[in-house]
């Protein structure tokens, strides 16, 4: 069959999109089992990265979960599908967590992710140029976006290239996550915000600079924590301030 049958097959398929997607997401693990398999040897690899691999591949999808039932979405897309090859990307990532850090796993990791990144504005962009954007697509790429920084600083302090402190870039979300089941006040919409956006390509770059084998890991690792505490503590600082006033929707 030809490939623009098969395309044609899966944008006009019967099945439910929860089918689709499950069988992308089961080719996705599959891909990724081989390529760990495949990297196992090459890189010294723990006899864990094939579970630490497939978690981070399930991490996201699990975590977009609740908005694909509640999102009108009914097909795959060629976005979403550039979605789980970065989700793939950031697993093989996952399997370096329990390694050593040589030089050569070093530099892969750090084109691997850079790789990653691209990918990540390439998704968005193909997104809005077929007209496919859809609640559940943003999700899971955010979700995405934040397991590949948890994985990055967690790597940077396995690895030793800087202090335990670094783990705020990848937690830091997860840490504002708590604080909205904590504080109501603190489930306010933010609103659009392009410092925002460019404190994570920052906090991204700048974890993947510090994991690569470069001189100044610390200096690397300063900035992206720099520029991401920075812009949470703006946005905190700005729920804080309207913690009085009612919430849009609300009595």
């Amino acid at each position: 069959m030809e490939l623009g049958a098969v395309m044609e097959f899966l944008r006009t398929s019967p099945y439910p999109f929860s089918a689709i997607l499950a069988g992308h997401i089961a080719i996705a693990a599959i891909a990724l089992a081989g390529v760990v398999w495949a990297s196992a040897a090459p890189f010294a690899l723990s006899r864990w990265a094939l579970v630490w691999s497939l978690t981070a591949l399930a991490i996201p999808v699990l975590a977009s979960e609740s908005v694909r039932r509640s999102s009108p979405i009914t097909i795959m897309g060629v976005a979403n599908r550039i979605t789980l090859v970065r989700g793939v990307m950031i697993g093989w990532i996952a399997a370096f967590c329990t390694s050593v850090g040589t030089d050569g796993q070093m530099f892969w990791v750090a084109v691997v992710a850079s790789v990653a990144l691209v990918m990540d504005g390439l998704d968005g962009l193909v997104a809005r140029a077929t007209h496919s954007e859809s609640a559940y697509g943003a999700q899971l790429d955010m979700e995405c976006d934040a397991l590949l920084m948890i994985i990055l600083s967690w790597l940077a302090v396995q690895w030793e290239q800087a202090g335990i402190w670094v783990l705020f870039c990848g937690l830091a979300r997860y840490v504002w996550i708590a604080a909205q089941v904590a504080l109501p006040w603190f489930r306010r919409a933010l609103p659009e915000s392009f410092r925002r956006k460019t404190a994570c390509v920052v906090g991204i770059v700048g974890l993947i600079m510090t994991i690569a084998p470069i001189p100044w890991p610390v200096l690397w690792a300063a900035t992206a924590t720099a520029a991401l505490g920075i812009s949470f503590a703006i946005d905190a600082a700005w729920l804080v301030r309207r913690r009085e006033e009612p919430m849009p929707g609300g009595p």
